[in-house]
């Protein structure tokens, strides 16, 4: 009995002890230092296997993977390689130099079979090539010129006196076949790209000679994207290309990764032999450089990387992890046997009442230990009331938000297109063309009634192709060379969907897409796509560049515009239906330059908020 009272009066003392004593208190002293031993000892470890076996095996696997693909890389230049050296031993080219005098027909027919030669050339490497080049000159005549080329020039007329590699052509005429990296295009620039291309060419003859050629291969930028865009060195390494003072890579975005010019023009002044270098960033992190030489030319392929990113190459550190780990678990385990009363038990019977709340914010507990927890027992109930209020107040904002951003967006499409209907009608007036102008008013009545839509956001597809129909109506009365198509699955006819969508990719197509005056026509497909519906909108007009198509996926998918700000409509339509049915939902582009575009359109079936 005694026994038992003396055990109360001990428990009593401890409870009221703990009562005094903070939380803060408790964890600094019992929990942190355990912890902070455990993963010091864990860091330990993993530091010094880390930092002896890194090299080792990461080392050994980065320069496989260099190896692997400077193989890769030869087999496709020495292939490009070959063929300049097949067109520059051609009989016909060797008689376009030598300057035999043939008359007029045969000279013509030479020309023929030279430019077919290259045209064979180019459609055989594609992939590689970005343009075939050839200037011959004989004597003081004009230079005739041979090109094929994914771009037209963005000037007429060549000269030898062009610069390349820091001198004229004339001037290179000792030299053999020259391999030069990434550089300015002067020979043969467009107004598509910027330019900057890799380059195989060879100058025979100089200004005494009685004839000159210059033969040039520019490789294509996207060639060497998908060598070393797909591969992935380590988390922040990757691969490139060096030499003439250039490192050509598609991977790291964070300057401090890049190679210094001292550390580039220290590695191409190496022996042609597999090596690497170790030096430190901007930053004055470790980076380390690894390279083989390629067997053309003087080319390095270099695979460049942080130094730290090998540490996730070690296959012992999950091991070293997981034991730390346990250990620093077991440890916590047995000490929070002893606090246990403390902390759990106070949370467990808030998460109960919280749990069991029914439309009150009761959570006060009866009975509970520690400073800062009797404090938060009395004002808990206080903020519960608050978060609940402010939840209710969040919601109200956020359904009022988003009806505004819709509407705005809305409004932003209906002045742009009435403007150029407007005018339409204005310049049919002025011309006589009475009847034009009434088919377009009518048109446009029927265009705004369904706009309009009662107020409504959300309408019924078929009523959505009818004001598609309206404005392709009004744009076929000013331009004849336009048609369309429908080919509507009927099924899909009265799903609702948000207005509006579809005429900003139609003006798209007829605003962007006609070609040298030529006809254009639209397809409109609805069709289902699982569970959602698809609406594709295809056109036969000019298409759309590849950097640019790129450019707009890209914003669909992260609604970065800052480089889009001229894509008005698309965008709009875009976001709206983000706005209203969240991912994966809303548009997608694709295109091929000179042959069409194409926007697909996803939309959810069956719902219509």
């Amino acid at each position: 009995m005694i026994q038992m009272r003396v055990s109360g009066v001990i428990k009593e003392n401890i409870k009221q002890r703990l009562k005094q004593t903070s939380l803060k208190s408790i964890l600094l002293w019992i929990f942190i230092p355990v912890f902070i031993v455990c993963i010091l000892v864990n860091l330990f470890l993993t530091n010094f296997l880390i930092r002896k076996q890194v090299k080792e095996n990461a080392l050994t696997s980065i320069s496989e993977l260099v190896s692997q693909t400077k193989y890769y890389l030869d087999y496709q230049l020495y292939g490009i390689f070959e063929q300049m050296v097949l067109l520059e031993q051609s009989s016909d080219v060797a008689a376009l130099i030598a300057n035999t005098h043939e008359d007029e027909p045969r000279r013509r027919e030479r020309f023929v079979r030279v430019f077919n030669e290259m045209e064979r050339i180019y459609f055989s490497s594609y992939s590689v090539l970005d343009t075939v080049f050839l200037a011959v000159q004989q004597e003081d005549k004009p230079v005739d010129i041979f090109y094929k080329s994914d771009y037209p020039p963005s000037r007429s007329g060549f000269s030898f006196s062009l610069m390349m590699n820091g001198t004229p052509l004339i001037t290179q005429s000792a030299k053999s076949y020259q391999w030069l990296n990434l550089h300015q295009n002067n020979i043969n620039p467009n107004v598509y790209t910027d330019n900057y291309i890799a380059s195989l060419y060879k100058i025979i003859g100089d200004e005494k000679s009685e004839s000159r050629c210059f033969l040039l291969f520019n490789f294509k930028r996207s060639f060497f994207r998908q060598i070393f865009g797909d591969i992935r060195v380590t988390q922040n390494g990757y691969l490139a290309l060096l030499g003439d003072g250039a490192a050509m890579h598609f991977n790291s975005s964070d300057e401090h990764y890049l190679i210094p010019p001292p550390v580039l023009q220290q590695i191409e002044e190496e022996p042609p032999a597999a090596g690497y270098v170790s030096y430190k960033n901007s930053k004055r992190s470790n980076m380390l450089a690894v390279w083989e030489p390629l067997q053309l030319g003087h080319w390095k392929l270099a695979a460049v990387f942080p130094e730290e990113d090998l540490m996730s190459g070690v296959k012992n550190i999950r091991f070293i992890t997981i034991v730390c780990s346990l250990l620093a678990i077991g440890f916590a385990l047995v000490l929070s046997l002893l606090i246990i009363r403390i902390i759990s038990v106070p949370i467990t019977g808030w998460v109960n009442k919280v749990n069991s709340m029914d439309g009150t914010t009761d959570v006060l507990l009866d009975d509970v230990i520690c400073a800062e927890i009797v404090e938060l027992n009395r004002g808990i109930s206080q903020l519960m009331d608050q978060v609940q209020k402010l939840l209710k107040d969040r919601i109200i904002e956020e359904g009022k938000k988003r009806e505004l951003e819709i509407r705005i967006l809305q409004e932003q499409i209906k002045p742009h297109f009435l403007y150029n209907a407007l005018y339409s009608i204005e310049q049919l007036g002025m011309l006589g063309e009475y009847e034009k102008m009434t088919k377009i008013i009518m048109s446009l009545n029927g265009f705004y009634r369904l706009s309009l839509s009662k107020g409504r956001d959300i309408i019924e597809l078929k009523d959505e192709i009818a004001h598609a129909e309206y404005y392709l109506s009004i744009q076929m009365i000013h331009n004849k060379k336009i048609s369309y198509t429908l080919d509507i699955d009927p099924e899909l006819s009265r799903v609702k969907i948000v207005k509006l969508i579809l005429q900003p990719p139609l003006e798209n197509s007829i605003i962007h897409g006609v070609k040298h005056g030529e006809d254009l026509h639209i397809n409109i497909r609805a069709e289902k796509a699982g569970d959602d519906m698809k609406i594709t909108i295809t056109d036969d007009g000019i298409g759309i560049i590849y950097d640019k198509v790129m450019s707009l996926q890209n914003a669909f998918e992260t609604n970065d515009w800052k480089d889009l700000s001229e894509v008005y409509g698309l965008r709009n339509v875009h976001e709206r239906i983000r706005l209203h049915y969240g991912l994966p939902y809303g548009l997608s582009v694709e295109s091929i330059f000179e042959q069409g575009t194409k926007i697909d359109i996803l939309l959810p079936v069956g719902r219509d908020d």
